[in-house]
């Protein structure tokens, strides 16, 4: 079979070249033309010749994504959600993963360039601007996840997450906890040291001090969450334990539910990330919520709104993440 062209569209919709092509470079049509063209796209199973358009418009409707791990639920939940917004407009995503290793992120980044990607997502694993200079010189829109370093020319979309451990830490204190063991991620420095500081700022706030504080760190590891778990629960006397990420609150869930410890009866549990296991938990966690719904459609909107900017205006954009309270945390007093 004969492969349909563009002028076999204008023949079949009666409408102009330029409008055609005008649409199937991505410019917007009146809705009658728009149908009219994608019932004819359809009919004629016409393709589109993607390099020869990114030739003409120096677009190749791709998005480069770099993450930590694929195996970490909640980026790869946002990812996902993010892949399919792009789909919907017509955008494909490539996704690389860093393994927490800044030269692999930075030459991710550098394969994306070469290969004229149109916009680049980042879950960075660098801590400071100079580990981002390659950025500087980069034409096409950048944006951070779940971290902002200062001085990097790029969008950044975090979470509040000061203000909720600050919160949610305040809420144990009132049900009577005194002895709160927060489990840290030390592979993402930048959200672990915000719950830290909002952790700190409650016991502050409510007249305890710095030897009151329980602060235990793990790699990103469901083991490692498990075993610092395991050492809270047999060796100290804390009444509550706050898993400050997905993975140690995963690493808890399974603790728990090996040893047979009750809970709230044993002791306390605050969670982050209400997603799959932590959601089938029970008794219902008590946990934080990130909003990875309006994490990744903000994302989106804003590549696009940035690929339309000649001169790029980047922002940063703090979101609230929710307490949701469950049925995993005693009231001591």
């Amino acid at each position: 079979m004969k492969k349909a062209t563009m002028r076999d569209l204008c023949d079949e919709t009666g409408l102009s070249l330029g409008t055609v092509s005008k649409y199937l470079n991505g410019g917007q049509l009146k809705e009658k033309n728009r149908k009219k063209l994608d019932e004819a796209i359809e009919r004629l199973n016409y393709r589109v010749d993607e390099y020869a358009r990114g030739l003409i418009t120096n677009r190749t409707r791709t998005v480069g994504i770099i993450t930590t791990r694929l195996d970490n639920l909640f980026y790869s939940s946002i990812i996902s959600d993010v892949e399919t917004k792009l789909y919907e407009k017509g955008y494909a995503a490539i996704i690389k993963e860093s393994g927490y290793d800044l030269s692999k992120e930075i030459k991710g980044i550098e394969w994306f360039l070469s290969r004229r990607v149109d916009a680049l997502i980042i879950i960075p694993v660098g801590r400071k601007k100079e580990d981002y200079e390659i950025l500087n010189e980069a034409e096409v829109p950048v944006l951070f996840l779940d971290s902002y370093i200062e001085g990097v020319r790029c969008e950044s979309i975090v979470t509040d997450n000061e203000e909720i451990s600050r919160h949610a830490i305040d809420w144990l204190i009132s049900k009577g906890h005194k002895k709160i063991s927060i489990i840290l991620d030390k592979d993402n420095p930048y959200t672990a040291e915000r719950r830290l500081e909002g952790y700190k700022q409650a016991f502050k706030e409510n007249g305890m001090e710095e030897e009151d504080y329980r602060i235990y760190r793990i790699n990103e590891s469901i083991d490692s969450g498990y075993a610092v778990a395991k050492q809270i629960v047999t060796e100290t006397d804390s009444t509550a334990i706050f898993a400050s990420n997905y993975i140690s609150t995963v690493g808890v869930v399974y603790l728990l539910n090996e040893l047979d410890i009750r809970v709230p009866e044993d002791i306390s549990v605050l969670g982050f990330d209400d997603i799959l296991i932590t959601s089938l938990y029970r008794p219902k966690l008590t946990i934080i919520n990130q909003p990875i719904e309006k994490i990744s459609q903000l994302a989106v909107d804003r590549l696009f709104e940035l690929l339309s900017e000649e001169n790029k205006e980047y922002k940063t954009h703090l979101l609230e993440n929710e307490l949701i309270i469950g049925k995993t945390v005693a009231d001591i007093n």
